[in-house]
């Protein structure tokens, strides 16, 4: 996913999924780098995030599901 569209900061990135908040509606992104740390963010504005060109400008960003 693409922080600046989140965090209006930073650049692409991946960062893993920790869990889904139902009651909330939210995802806990697990971002480790400095200063921006674990985070919430709503189902929308994920998906947003993450229906983006990637860094190179080739290919669009995905999910990886690990069940």
């Amino acid at each position: 996913l693409t922080r600046e569209q989140v965090l209006r900061s930073g650049r692409g990135h991946l960062s893993p999924i920790g869990c889904y908040l139902m009651v909330e509606d939210m995802f806990f992104v697990l971002d480790v780098t400095e200063p921006y740390k674990p985070w919430l963010i709503g189902r929308e504005l994920l998906f947003s995030a993450m229906d983006t060109i990637d860094s190179d400008g080739v290919k669009k960003r995905g999910l990886l599901l690990i069940e």
